[in-house]
């Protein structure tokens, strides 16, 4: 009987220091669900957004928390990512909710970014902070960008990256230019409207330039930026005197930049300098 106690005391011994080789001072480390359970001989080394047990005044959740070397950073506010993207991290952990326009970190690329429903949007938009509205370009406000921007809500002029809301008069972007009040194109306006000195036809928010007379008594098509002659492969400004000299079927106009144009083989006017 004797032996039989010492015996089972001996293998009681053994067990206890197998486990504590095993699961050595720290224990396991395990989720709630239970999927997923670290033990010493696998000690947690995971830095970044993962599934954890969360802490929160003693109430034990199981949420998405930004880890460093397996354990929670409670008071870690910022960016971090995991396979699913980054997110916005609030007191350790992800909390869905989240949709403003944040200064942080991401991808090594310091910045302000467009976070909705704590997560980082990658996207081209107008987009709100406690500081105004902002021109996004993939994700972060670019503060380089003047000119029409678009979301959901229209198109806003913005100078510097923010929306002027105090901006009335013709602003432009690759489809055109266009008549804006209030920061925004109204599309409903139509008529003529005169900014920085020049006339334009304003038809359902898109503005052309008015036709107008040179000195020489020739009309210039206002809406084209550029007079080409198709025979000379020559183009101009529309108040070019030599412009006014062109043939009507070796005339033509154009709208397009002067980068556009030199690249179709035209040479620019050495007299107006296009």
């Amino acid at each position: 009987m004797k032996k039989n106690r010492i015996l089972k005391m001996v293998v009681l011994t053994f067990a206890f220091m197998v486990s504590f080789c095993v699961f050595g001072v720290e224990g396991i480390n395990s989720s709630i669900d239970g999927n997923e359970v670290y033990a010493a001989t696998t000690k947690d080394t995971r830095t970044g957004v993962y599934k954890a047990a969360y802490n929160q005044g003693g109430k034990i959740t199981n949420e998405w928390c930004y880890l460093k070397n397996g354990k929670v950073q409670y008071n870690y506010n910022g960016f971090a990512k995991n396979d699913n993207g980054w997110w916005y991290i609030e007191k350790g952990k992800v909390t869905f909710k989240k949709n403003d326009v944040i200064k942080g970190t991401v991808n090594n690329q310091s910045g302000w970014w467009f976070v909705k429903g704590s997560k980082v949007q990658f996207v081209d938009s107008v987009e709100k902070n406690s500081n105004g509205w902002w021109c996004i370009q993939k994700g972060k406000v670019n503060f380089g960008f003047t000119g029409l921007a678009k979301n959901n809500n229209g198109y806003w002029y913005c100078k510097n990256g923010k929306v002027n809301f105090g901006f009335k008069g013709i602003a432009s972007n690759n489809n055109g230019e266009w008549y804006c009040s209030g920061g925004k194109v109204d599309f409903s306006y139509n008529g003529n409207y005169k900014y920085n000195g020049i006339q334009y036809n304003v038809k359902g928010g898109k503005a052309t330039k008015a036709a107008t007379v040179t000195p020489g008594g020739n009309v210039v098509d206002g809406g084209s930026n550029y007079v080409l002659n198709t025979n000379s492969m020559k183009f101009h400004r529309p108040s070019c005197r030599w412009a006014n000299q062109i043939s009507s079927k070796n005339r033509a106009t154009s709208s397009k930049s002067r980068d556009e144009i030199i690249k179709a083989g035209y040479n620019p006017c050495k007299d107006c300098d296009p």
